[in-house]
């Protein structure tokens, strides 16, 4: 017996449809018709209309506490213990997502300037020499440090319970103390092996000047862009080098005014100081996305 297939039930369904001599003798498809006909009742168009009620008419039948605003808890301060191991958490992770070519560039350059160091007679230039390379070691860290990567792992930082722009001052302290960390090592290797200088005045020769040179990489990329404080950054090394190039004809001329500020002096931790403190402060006003993959 060949049975009725759902597309003839659903049209046997209708309430005007003619009864099938097929349903009245199977019962098979009589229970199936049966089916189709609940589910034509049940989606049958409604024969009243219906209204909705006005919404004035709803607000006294609401309960007093539904009708008052929800209070939203306060989050829970985190104490000094659980912040400081957020911090030192945030500033290890930063290493994961910067340039993997960083830390073997960066290896290179000092290595370079304690060959230079050393493979230089005169003591006065050498140490001139050594610090030069070493701040334009240092100036590359700083210059990672706001490099926007296209890094899928960036966009969670602005997921985590702290602004954008305190990710981006660990990201920041996390490079400067290990370059500073390295370039101390190569100091000492240059003190030792070539008794250049004293080491505190070995090491005072490039202090000063790595960290204004990094701080204004940092400020003219938050201010403008990673390409323009880059170009700003290395032109202030390369100016400020020459000019306080030991026994030259520039440095006879500005090199004491330059020296002041390019030195590790109170005025140039004081202007790096202010410098990144301003970045920090104006990477608050930028877009989320600019400070995570900045």
């Amino acid at each position: 017996m060949t049975h009725l297939t759902d597309s003839d039930l659903v049209r046997l369904a209708a309430p005007t449809a003619p009864v099938d001599p097929h349903v009245v003798e199977c019962a098979s498809c009589s229970l199936r018709l049966a089916a189709w006909r609940r589910i034509a009742r049940a989606t049958a168009a409604p024969t009243t209309a219906v209204t909705a009620p006005a919404f004035d008419t709803l607000i006294p039948r609401l309960p007093p506490q539904a009708a008052a605003p929800a209070r939203i808890a306060a989050a829970p301060r985190r104490g000094l213990g659980r912040s400081s191991r957020l911090a030192a958490w945030i500033v290890l992770r930063q290493a994961r997502i910067m340039p993997r070519s960083l830390a073997p560039l960066s290896l290179l350059g000092l290595v370079l300037a304690t060959v230079i160091g050393l493979a230089t007679q005169d003591p006065v230039l050498a140490k001139h020499y050594f610090g030069a390379v070493v701040v334009l070691v240092v100036l590359l860290g700083a210059c990672a440090t706001t490099t926007r990567r296209g890094d899928a792992r960036s966009d969670l930082l602005c997921s985590l319970p702290i602004s954008p722009a305190t990710v981006f001052a660990c990201r920041v302290v996390l490079v400067l103390c290990v370059d500073l960390a390295l370039a101390l090592s190569a100091s000492v290797l240059v003190h030792v092996w070539g008794n250049v200088a004293p080491l505190t005045e070995l090491v005072g020769g490039w202090l000063g000047q790595a960290l204004l040179a990094s701080a204004i990489a940092v400020a003219c990329s938050v201010w403008r862009s990673p390409p323009v404080g880059a170009v700003a950054a290395a032109t202030t090394w390369f100016v400020c080098s020459l000019t306080t190039l030991p026994g030259g004809e520039l440095a006879e001329r500005a090199g004491t005014a330059v020296g002041r500020v390019w030195g590790t002096t109170p005025w140039g931790l004081a202007l790096s100081v202010v410098l990144v403190v301003a970045a920090v402060l104006r990477s608050r006003s930028l877009p989320d996305d600019s400070s995570a993959n900045s």
